[in-house]
């Protein structure tokens, strides 16, 4: 890609950009078989939600 490697990037950034991505990203079921990225978005809403007190139970 013709991103500069040079760039440090904040982790906090990094993951400020991603929610900011998901966030933006069109969540059609006729989208679904062309991209990954609903799948993933969905999987990642769902462990965000029920991971933390699965972990705090567990």
């Amino acid at each position: 890609m013709s991103t500069p490697d040079n760039r440090s990037v904040n982790f906090f950034s990094l993951f400020r950009r991603g929610q900011h991505y998901s966030k933006t990203w069109p969540l059609e079921k006729r989208l679904a078989p062309v991209f990954v990225e609903n799948r993933v978005i969905k999987m990642t809403r769902y462990a965000i939600r029920f991971m933390p007190p699965i972990a705090v139970f567990t």
